[in-house]
């Protein structure tokens, strides 16, 4: 389960910044580290144990939660990954299994909760880069 972030959509921009000499993936990537960054604290927090069970949380499922980059000449992507088997069915809005919906964070809730910070970062970093 992985949610990826990437440079799409900033065409413009980043053909704004090569112009000025600027390498616009280097200039990207920090703002992109931060907003997955975002994500993956976000997915990591547990909602509340319901009281009364016997279940016992190892934590497993938020420590497997990583952010790495890829980049290419022409692309950068950011991925928020988790590996564990079953994160698809407690954290993926797509294949939540019933008795986790509306407790635990999925992927998708956390790319709308951060998703406009995210954006305004991005757009931040690419006029400080032009100024």
């Amino acid at each position: 389960m992985s949610v990826i972030i990437t440079t799409q959509g900033f065409e413009d921009a980043v053909d704004a910044l090569q112009k000025r000499g600027a390498k616009a993936l280097d200039v990207l990537e920090p703002p992109l580290r931060r907003g997955a960054l975002r994500i993956e604290a976000e997915m990591k927090l547990y909602p509340q144990q319901k009281t009364g069970t016997r279940y016992r949380r190892t934590g497993t499922l938020g420590r497997r939660w990583t952010t790495a980059a890829t980049k290419t000449a022409t692309r950068l992507e950011v991925e928020v990954g988790n590996n564990t088997v079953y994160g698809p069915y407690v954290q993926s809005a797509a294949r939540q299994a019933w008795m986790h919906k509306g407790r635990w964070m999925t992927d998708d809730r956390a790319v709308e909760k951060h998703k406009a910070d995210i954006i305004a970062d991005v757009q931040r970093t690419i006029v400080g880069a032009m100024e």
